[in-house]
């Protein structure tokens, strides 16, 4: 591939179902002058059935200088990593269907979307969520237990949580989410039992509440408790809680 194409600002890598491996070869020939891929902004992986690893060497530190966008999603099962180089630019990262990773996340200064869906087995590096001062946006389904987020940016504004059952810890109780305005749990059991200890009172500028469980057992019989709802709070969605009765 030549990678010295100065205008390339898309690039779409799908269906190469040969692939198992990516590596400095996808950079071209290092010792040109031209930094590789150095006007790319978008960059997208997705159905490559038996693609397992994307490995790159020190040299290689100053490819992608303007990637904003980077996705692996639709069947790329297999895939391990590593995740772990500098993506100056990039404001949104989405990892889906990745059963196999778990390599850690990239240094990524100024990012401000992050999904990672159905990532089984990824644990790494989800525990400096903190440093990433620009996050906005949240989204883990199937990625999480009770062991790996112990701490979430002051500038994040929108949190998604799906699927992670393990977790247990009283999410808002723990953390300093001053500018949180919208939280949406589905079906993590354990989280939803300790509702009552999650103290939603800290988020002074929450908005928008959505908590659902349907398909899971959960102890939860009373909510809300008086004052668990901050009076900020304009939209509220509760379902699937068989148990609740006031």
């Amino acid at each position: 591939m030549n990678t010295t194409v100065k205008e390339l600002k898309v690039l779409w890598i799908r269906e190469f179902d040969a692939v198992v491996k990516v590596g400095p070869e996808l950079l071209g020939n290092r010792s040109s002058t031209v930094k590789p891929f150095e006007s790319l902004e978008v960059l997208e992986f997705s159905k490559m059935s038996n693609w397992e690893e994307w490995s790159m060497v020190a040299e290689d530190a100053g490819a992608f200088p303007k990637l904003r966008r980077l996705s692996l999603f639709e069947y790329c099962k297999k895939f391990t990593g590593n995740l772990r180089r500098f993506l100056p630019s990039l404001t949104e990262l989405s990892i889906e269907e990745c059963l196999q990773l778990s390599s850690s996340l990239p240094e990524m200064p100024v990012i401000s979307t992050l999904t990672l869906v159905d990532c089984n087995k990824f644990d790494g590096g989800i525990h400096v969520l903190e440093s990433f001062e620009c996050l906005q946006y949240l989204q883990i389904s199937t990625s999480l237990d009770s062991t790996t987020c112990r701490s979430l940016p002051a500038s994040l504004k929108t949190l998604v949580i799906s699927q992670c059952k393990n977790l247990e810890f009283p999410l808002p109780h723990s953390y300093h989410c001053p500018n949180l305005n919208e939280l949406r749990i589905y079906n993590c059991e354990n989280l939803i039992t300790s509702g009552m200890s999650w103290n939603l009172q800290g988020l002074p500028n929450l908005t928008n509440f959505t908590i659902s469980c349907f398909g899971c057992e959960n102890h939860l019989v009373s909510f809300p408790e008086e004052g668990l709802l901050p009076s900020t709070i304009t939209n509220l969605r509760i379902s699937g809680l068989q148990r609740l009765k006031t």
